[in-house]
């Protein structure tokens, strides 16, 4: 028959000698505490008879134990089995069954067993297990070769076995190597059944789990044992077998030696735990210590045992209620004041009661409590209650006899009930605050009434109900969403009611009284109007702002007027809205205006679109004190010599805070890209920061420069930064910087002067165009002078003795003749040139050279040309090309308007004056002058007053002019009667 299969691992899990034998008496299954029992290996003893492994033994399967199987299937009792080639013997409690079959025939013999532990064994095995619950692991040590090292020192060495010891570590690591783990399972030994698994097996060095760390414990335990034969006990670090260090408590204890053998007890315990615990515990006391004597609140300890005596008196005596006993016994405050006693505070209480010491401070609280009796009286009564935890506001006396409030809270604990804790935290501030508060409430409250505008307070707990159970997914564009949904206007405008009006709202909109403008929305719009109003509100609650439209209202009778209607409400309360209503009929007309300028204060009040940053320099503030301190005077020279101070500076300058336009401008991804050290903002462009850090260390008011710098995406950016030094702020650090983005206008603003310089340049173009005849004739005549004494050099050379010197002063004349039209040539080219290059000249020398240019112009026109120089040493920076366009411009329309008059005086006089800051060139004419209307529109492009003319000549002079930093003006004021025509120019400092 084939035996039943068997789990060898389910075996193992218990704790009874399980054997299973087939019916021949072969062993099938051999569990774990088999082995441990009879001493036989598994795999010695599956496949192998019992009587192979054991003697024979009378109760073993004896006829009377087979026919008990085979009648009841089961027999039990004591069974003593010997190993086979041993003496040693083991008896065992045996539970024996006959497995069957589901047919019933017999398969195998199962075998349940436990030694029978004689009376040492038990109470060695008890002793054990005490000391496995006790958590002490016990190891036998076998210590022979310690013993015999220290028997080999001289008697004045084990005397002082310790000093000399410690001179000796070495020694002292060799005898750790040498104690060994003895047998633990030694017979008439009690052992933790712990010791095999935590520091066996036998033979095991000592030093293996006993680090060099703790030697001085070696020393103090195992070799105090071994020279002075008693008990130590002691602590130290010794090494799970996993190699985690613990805490242990270790106690030695001598055994009597076996023959030569030396051998002691060491019990180990772990109390890793216990200290890990117990310093817990000890930090926790120590961070509660902490909190009471740092905390910002005032705490005291107080000692209630005398006021608990009297509560014990007055309850032996049957009063249950205190308040009333106080009431016809008020002496008792006084008792009660004096039997409470202050025991400990921390310094903040002391500071809050102006003492000046935590000493002074201890004692009756009765000094401090004069003020505030009634709210005493009613901590009392909570505490007689029987409650726990008391608080509520109060005035208490300092120690100087003012008076503070302050928000008083007492606590007991139930295990500590003669304690309290007290604590007072100091609310002077709240309370001016509240007070201030309640003011400022009845100013606006009052302002509400008496403001010239109509406000509306309102009551949107039911629309906030609805838009709860529906909110519109309107992106945002309501009105839009409300043409789709029309029964929701009339809900909406509906749900929200007016409960409160000014008395300039019953004025606007009529009525006897105000209740007659209490109600609905819906009321003030007519119909067609209505989803303006209910858009209004889903606006507001739904985007959390404030929101201004312009709409047509209804009064009380019927008539409609162009109302600005305002609505916000408080994100403190979202049930309660407030409307604003101006009527704006008579400006209805400025709509466009009203509303832009409306719309910039609302965004500058609540979105602040100019990019703002806080910026705290705090660390900075410190070191340039540091510098004023040392006499530092300049810190621009400052820091010339020291680099280093102006990287210090932005790495101490940290932004706080920024807007979203901030974010936005600087090319940031968010708030917290910002924050930090401005360094990276004027990486590139330190030199401004140089500027800003001289203004702030010379405590100007403000600082404001045109800037350039990288933001944080790289791109550059240009701009008017202005920082201010805000007096409340300043002196910790903070200033404000506001930055106006210009990139795009200085962008558009060198497109225009590039616009400007290229029309200027079609206008030079175009004058020489109209100059050509002029300019011809100016080139023919040096050309026909040169050929004339071309001709006239040849014929004095062709004579048959050549009037050399002659001919020297012919080609002398070629050569200036050349040089006159070479430079003719040269102002043509140069009038027609494109490039711009600004110089440092004389405004004489220009008027000089633009006058020449015109020379035949003048002439050919009969026009007497004057120039009048201011002589003057001036110098100015321009344009040379573009300053004698202007030039050309002024004289030629004045040749124009002479040409164009019948005035028998033809005269252009050109004048320049020296006014220090500025020089002034004047070019007038005897010509009609500028007509009446057109003196306002002289500069317009497009407008002339000539028959032909563009209009372009005037406004790209003014232009020109301006661009250079000057101003050009026009009248009627010419000394020869006609036109005058007028620049000024910065002059170079």
């Amino acid at each position: 028959m084939s035996a039943i299969p068997v789990c060898s691992e389910i075996l193992d899990i218990l704790d009874d000698c399980v054997i299973i034998r087939d019916l021949d008496g072969r062993v099938t299954g051999w569990n774990r505490k088999a082995e441990e029992v009879y001493g036989i290996p598994r795999e010695q003893a599956v496949g192998v008879s019992m009587d192979a492994l054991i003697e024979h033994s009378a109760e073993d399967l004896s006829t009377e134990v087979r026919a008990t199987l085979d009648v009841a299937g089961k027999w039990a009792g004591t069974i003593t089995r010997v190993m086979k080639g041993t003496s040693a013997s083991v008896s065992v409690s045996a539970t024996v069954k006959l497995q069957r079959r589901v047919d019933g025939q017999p398969v195998a013999i199962v075998e349940t067993s436990r030694p029978v532990a004689s009376e040492r064994h038990v109470h060695n095995d008890g002793l054990a297990r005490l000391l496995d619950a006790a958590g002490v692991v016990v190891v036998p040590l076998d210590v022979t070769a310690v013993a015999r090292r220290i028997a080999a020192l001289s008697a004045d060495q084990r005397a002082n076995y310790r000093e000399y010891l410690q001179a000796e570590p070495q020694l002292i690591v060799e005898m750790m190597r040498t104690a060994m783990v003895a047998d633990v399972e030694a017979p008439g030994q009690a052992l933790s059944t712990s010791a095999v698994a935590a520091f066996g097996p036998a033979g095991r060095e000592l030093s293996t789990f006993w680090p060099e760390e703790s030697t001085e414990a070696f020393v103090n335990t195992i070799v105090s044992v071994v020279i002075d034969a008693r008990p130590v006990h002691g602590s130290c670090r010794l090494i799970a077998r996993e190699g985690k260090p613990f805490d242990a408590e270790v106690s030695a204890v001598p055994l009597s030696p076996i023959g030569d053998v030396s051998r002691l007890l060491l019990a180990i315990r772990d109390v890793s735990t216990e200290r890990q615990a117990f310093e817990d515990i000890e930090a926790s006391e120590r961070r509660y210590r902490h909190l009471f004597e740092y905390m910002p609140i005032a705490l005291t300890q107080v000692d209630a045992s005398g006021l608990v005596e009297l509560f014990t008196t007055l309850r032996k005596r049957g009063v249950t209620d205190l308040s009333t006993y106080i009431d016809e016994h008020p002496e008792f405050m006084d008792a009660a004041m004096e039997a409470l006693l202050v025991e400990q505070v921390n310094q903040t209480n002391a500071d809050l009661f102006g003492a000046g010491s935590r000493e002074q401070m201890k004692g009756s609280i009765k000094r401090y409590w004069d003020a505030g009796q009634p709210t005493l009286r009613r901590s009392l009564e909570a505490r007689y209650r029987g409650e726990d935890f008391f608080q509520q506001e109060a005035q208490v006396r300092r120690m100087d006899g003012g008076l503070v409030d302050v928000l008083f809270a007492a606590s007991r604990h139930s295990s500590l009930p003669n304690k309290s804790l007290v604590a007072f935290m100091d609310i002077s501030d709240r309370k001016r605050a509240e007070q201030a508060l309640q003011r400022s409430e009845r100013r606006y409250q009052d302002l509400f009434q008496a403001m010239t505008v109509s406000f509306w307070e309102l009551d949107l707990t039911a629309i906030n109900e609805l838009l709860e159970e529906r909110r519109p997914g309107a992106d945002g564009n309501f009105a839009a969403y409300l043409q789709n949904y029309p029964d929701c206007v009339e809900m909406i405008l509906k749900a929200a009611r007016i409960v409160d009006v000014n008395d300039q709202t019953l004025a606007l909109f009529g009525g006897i009284g105000k209740n007659d403008l209490l109600g609905t929305l819906d009321q003030f719009w007519s119909p067609e109007h209505w989803i303006d109003g209910a858009a209004a509100v889903l606006t507001v609650l739904t985007n959390d702002e404030s929101l201004t439209i312009e709409t047509r209202l209804r009064r009380l009778d019927g008539v409609e007027f162009d109302a600005q209607f305002t609505l916000w409400f408080s994100t403190d309360d979202r049930r309660r809205g407030l409307a604003a209503v101006t009527d704006i009929s008579e400006r209805v007309n400025a709509f466009s205006q009203l509303e832009q300028s409306e719309q910039r204060f609302r965004d500058l009040f609540q979105h602040v679109p100019v990019p703002v940053l806080q910026v705290n320099s705090t660390g900075l503030l410190t070191r340039l004190e540091e510098l004023k301190d040392q006499g530092v005077d300049d810190i621009g020279i400052y820091m010339a010599d020291h680099p280093d101070l102006l990287w210090t500076a932005l790495e101490n300058t940290v932004i706080e805070q920024a807007n979203d336009a901030a974010i936005k401008v600087l090319g940031a991804r968010d708030l917290e890209q910002i924050r930090g050290p401005i360094t990276s903002l004027w990486r590139d462009h330190p030199e401004v920061y140089a500027r800003l850090l001289q203004t702030r260390y010379r405590d100007t008011g403000g600082y404001e420069e045109n800037v350039t710098f990288t933001t944080y995406d790289g791109r550059i950016c240009e701009g008017v930064l202005t920082v201010t030094f805000p007096p409340g702020m300043a002196g910790s650090g903070i200033t404000i910087n506001a930055f106006v983005d210009m990139t795009e206008k200085r962008h558009a603003e060198r497109r225009l002067r590039q616009i400007e310089a290229e029309y200027a340049h079609a206008a030079r173009i175009s004058m020489l165009g109209e100059l050509t005849a002029s300019i011809a004739h100016e080139v023919n005549q040096p050309l026909a002078a040169i050929t004339t004494y071309g001709e006239a050099g040849l014929r004095w050379l062709d004579r048959p003795n050549p009037a050399l010197s002659e001919v020297r002063d012919i080609v002398t004349r070629i050569v200036e003749d050349a040089q006159r039209a070479a430079g003719i040539i040269a102002r043509v080219r140069n009038m027609a040139s494109p490039q711009m290059r600004e110089e440092i000249i004389s405004l004489d020398a220009l008027v000089a050279e633009a006058v020449l240019f015109l020379k035949h112009e003048f002439q050919a026109h009969g026009v007497k040309v004057a120039i009048l120089p201011s002589n003057s040493s001036a110098r100015i920076t321009v344009d040379r090309i573009q300053l004698q366009q202007v030039i050309v411009n002024m004289a030629v329309n004045a040749i124009q308007a002479i040409a164009a008059g019948n005035s028998g005086q033809r005269e252009v006089v050109l004048r320049t004056t020296d006014e220090g800051l500025h020089v002034q060139c004047s070019v007038e004419d005897s010509g009609p002058g500028i007509p009446a209307e057109g003196a306002s529109r002289i500069f317009e492009t497009f407008f002339t007053t000539k028959s032909g003319g563009m209009g372009m000549g005037l406004p790209i002079s003014r232009s020109i002019i301006e661009a250079h930093g000057g101003r050009m003006s026009a009248d009627n004021d010419s000394s020869l009667g006609g036109a005058r025509f007028s620049f000024v120019l910065p002059v170079v400092r």
